[in-house]
């Protein structure tokens, strides 16, 4: 329902309810004009000012129950502000000019962060995987405006299959990630100790294997040019990711490459991430691949509005009355029997049963979390 695991009863419980079952007020409930004190949460940090497209300001929340190891309430910071910046790329620029105190660190920019670490006055830290991961994803919603022949073939399982064994996850992980990040075939990072399934079925680079399914498709090059074709048309689609992402679209240029070398004539375009999501939440959902990505977190079912079949970012075929596919309906229920248990031994058997239906059904890579901190941001920690 939301991103936050306790939702405020006394906030949006009549807006929940309103309209049920067949729709639900509360998207539409608290948005960028709602009043800062009607913002109710049970985080770290409570919202005290709010200017769009520049920052948003934190104070601490002193009825937090979270404490350290020393009994210390938590957070330690009294304040935290966000810069709301165009791209990625700004926020490296940011922290570099001393304007910023922390900072995600980008595989492309590690080398240069790295070496200037005294210089600059901060500390590189290395936290392990992080808990998001990037993907190839394939519109297969029959409502879309795209080729029915297209969403046949993208509905096909084989058909993304191929795709997976097509692409070289490895060259990425050390081209793009400089060696930094690891192949990944399931939507939980192995940053998630408890959930994460190394067993889960994984379909790597393996150019034989990928001809041969789609030869069992049925496509084929039937006038020699190296390019298939499906009943009778040549297989070409573009995929999209957001142009303020210098990393999605070095990923995109690989996948496209990749992708040329079985047959499958792929372009790619990279477009404003605002435009992205309007294609992707609403009509006529008019987009045939993408490359994008999830944060991830330690709990799976934080990822249950992607997974479930009626959920907004389900992207492939959002907001689905009832499951249209077995494994689709697989994950619902999985989802539901995760969501009941109250023990993570308990809940553990649902996730990852979960986690390799959606491997199995194929819909990249996991980075490294690298975080540069100044002395600003840890003095009050010490």
């Amino acid at each position: 329902m939301l991103s936050f695991p306790i939702a405020p009863r006394h906030k949006l419980e009549a807006a929940y309810r309103a309209g049920q079952p067949q729709k639900t007020r509360l998207n539409e409930t608290w948005g960028v004009n709602t009043p800062i004190g009607e913002l109710v949460g049970s985080g770290a940090w409570l919202i005290e000012s709010y200017k769009p497209e520049e920052r948003i300001v934190y104070k601490r929340n002193p009825n937090y129950w979270q404490k350290d190891p020393q009994g210390r309430p938590l957070p330690y910071l009294e304040r935290r502000v966000t810069l709301i910046v165009p791209d990625i790329n700004t926020t490296t620029l940011k922290f570099r000019a001393r304007e910023t105190d922390v900072l995600s660190v980008q595989p492309t920019d590690y080398p240069q962060i790295k070496r200037d670490e005294k210089q600059g006055n901060y500390a590189v830290q290395n936290l392990g995987s992080g808990w998001g991961f990037s993907y190839l994803g394939f519109n297969m919603n029959p409502e879309a405006k795209v080729a029915p022949w297209k969403i046949k073939l993208f509905s096909d399982v084989r058909f993304r299959r191929a795709v997976s064994h097509s692409i070289d996850r490895e060259r990425m992980a050390k081209d793009l990630f400089r060696g930094l990040a690891k192949p990944l075939y399931t939507p939980v990072s192995p940053a998630n100790i408890p959930f994460f399934n190394p067993k889960a079925p994984s379909y790597p680079y393996d150019l034989e294997k990928a001809r041969a399914l789609l030869q069992e498709i049925g496509l084929k090059d039937s006038d020699g040019n190296g390019l298939l074709e499906y009943e009778g048309k040549e297989v070409k689609f573009n995929i999209i990711t957001n142009v303020e992402n210098n990393l999605r679209k070095a990923q995109a240029t690989i996948i496209s490459n990749d992708l040329k070398k079985v047959g499958l004539n792929a372009s790619f375009t990279p477009i404003q991430f605002n435009k992205i999501i309007t294609l992707l939440n609403n009509k006529p959902y008019q987009w045939e691949a993408i490359v994008l990505g999830f944060t991830g977190g330690p709990e799976p079912h934080g990822g249950s509005n992607i997974w479930r079949s009626t959920g907004l970012s389900h992207q492939w075929r959002p907001k689905q009355k009832t499951p249209a596919t077995p494994w689709e309906a697989e994950i619902d229920e999985l989802f539901r029997k995760g969501a009941q248990e109250l023990t993570r031994s308990s809940a553990k058997p649902s996730t990852t049963a979960g986690r390799s239906s959606r491997a199995s059904s194929c819909p990249s890579s996991t980075p490294p979390c690298w975080t540069a901190w100044s002395p600003r941001a840890t003095a009050s920690a010490t």
